[in-house]
């Protein structure tokens, strides 16, 4: 089955351009993942500063004092569970398109080597007039 070369070309090149857009998208979910990180790094030290807050107690009838820190800190240390988590998803799928990509590239330049030897032995048996040698 013959297909026009062009057609080709441009298959590949949709094939191409799909692989690194879907490489692109995981690693800006992994730009996101690493934010998500830094923020839960800066709340996970809040545990560190006194963050008092009154707050009414209505069995006792006052005012008692209240600690967020600790609260703040639980928050950021889920942040970073969930970030580097996602951290990890995103670099296993970026990993595996850039192998796909390498792959993909390798089979152009193997597809593009053996039609130059096609063209190559071709040329050499089409005889060529007015040209003695």
């Amino acid at each position: 089955m013959n297909v026009p070369a062009e057609l080709l070309r441009l298959l590949d090149e949709v094939v191409k351009s799909s692989l690194q857009a879907s490489r692109d998208s995981y690693f800006i979910w992994l730009l996101y993942a690493t934010g998500v990180v830094f923020i839960g790094v800066v709340l996970e030290q809040a545990e560190e500063l006194p963050f008092p807050k009154p707050q009414w107690d209505i069995l006792r009838g006052r005012y008692r004092v209240v600690y967020w820190g600790r609260r703040i800190a639980w928050l950021g240390w889920a942040l970073i569970l969930a970030g580097v988590a996602g951290e990890c998803i995103c670099e296993g799928l970026m990993s595996k398109y850039d192998g796909l990509l390498q792959e993909f590239s390798s089979i152009r330049v193997s597809s593009a080597g053996s039609r130059a030897s096609e063209v190559s032995t071709f040329s050499r048996a089409i005889p060529l007039h007015g040209r003695q040698g």
